[in-house]
């Protein structure tokens, strides 16, 4: 079965209530996302460099980081754009040996996990609300519509040169022969 851990990292300027508070509305967050296979969470507040950490069942973690960071930034704490992903292959006999995130509050402990296979860092950019949603596709219908226009300018020019070379080769032969045949019949 295929799992990954997400870390999402607080900007370290987020003003936070206390402790208990911000892990409970952490907490109510991740209520919200148990439909992307959130199997465990893990909130780290006390370190220097405080985070939460998710270990899903699910190999879409584009759509769990927009919609973690998307529900977070409305409870007003930002996140860093910079989320790190690990990748996890097991089976279900295998119990929670390998969540990646230390923390004095775990939440959620049900579930089972496997070995490790990779983990990586994965840039995010903040998730796109409705009105962005419009002039985001209107840029990229107008970049795509240049793009598209440049690269078939290119293909055409080409096209046109090389028939163009293969027609006037043939013209030329063709007149050259006539040419040859008229010069060799006056002389005979």
């Amino acid at each position: 079965m295929h799992y990954s851990n997400h870390r999402f990292h607080l900007l370290e300027d987020v003003q936070l209530l206390d402790e208990e508070q911000t892990t409970e509305k952490i907490e109510r967050i991740l209520d919200k996302v148990k439909g992307l296979g959130l199997v465990r969470a893990a909130i780290d507040l006390t370190s220097q460099h405080k985070s939460v950490s998710l270990l899903c069942i699910s190999n879409d973690a584009m759509t769990i980081q927009a919609r973690v960071t998307q529900l977070l930034l409305a409870e007003g704490i930002a996140v860093s754009d910079m989320v790190e992903v690990e990748t996890f292959w097991g089976n279900e006999d295998m119990m929670h040996e390998i969540h990646a995130h230390t923390s004095p509050t775990p939440i959620k402990n049900a579930g089972k996990i496997l070995n490790t296979a990779a983990s990586v860092v994965i840039p995010m950019t903040i998730p796109m609300t409705i009105p962005m949603t419009i002039p985001m596709t209107i840029l990229m219908t107008i970049l795509m519509t240049i793009l598209m226009t440049i690269l078939m300018t290119i293909l055409m020019t080409i096209l046109m040169t090389i028939l163009m070379t293969i027609l006037m080769t043939i013209l030329m032969t063709t007149l050259m022969t006539m040419v040859m045949r008229i010069i060799g019949l006056k002389r005979h």
